[in-house]
């Protein structure tokens, strides 16, 4: 295997406004170091975003390193301005740890808990 990316599609948990949002979880992506810089990582980035798209999927998420940003914008990823978290060890134990995601609305219904893998 040179390459691999995992998506799990994640439903947003219901709120007052009963807005349906699917959001797609991108993960170990991951290129062989002998291969990247070749166009196989744009490759297979693309074939997982088209894989949202054809699920109807509102968002996608994934927790970028420094050296793959670049290739994550060039992709069309953003870094977004609605997102609120707190690391929970700078700032002592609490009993919840809770991240707010405020991203554009959907009322399209959607299966969740699917999930899926690209290898190349």
């Amino acid at each position: 295997m040179l390459g691999h990316v995992c998506v799990q599609l994640i439903e947003k948990i219901p709120n007052p406004v009963n807005e349906l949002e699917l959001h797609a979880y991108l993960t170990n992506f991951y290129v062989v170091p002998e291969m990247r810089n070749q166009g196989l990582g744009k490759n297979l980035l693309n074939k997982a975003l088209s894989w949202c798209r054809t699920r109807e999927t509102d968002a996608v998420i994934l927790w970028a390193t420094l050296a793959s940003r670049l290739l994550y914008r060039r992709c069309g990823l953003v870094e977004p301005t609605d997102i609120l978290s707190c690391d929970v060890a700078l700032i002592g134990r609490t009993e919840f740890d809770l991240v707010f995601v405020a991203l554009y609305n959907r009322s399209a219904k959607h299966d969740s808990g699917v999930a899926t893998e690209v290898g190349v």
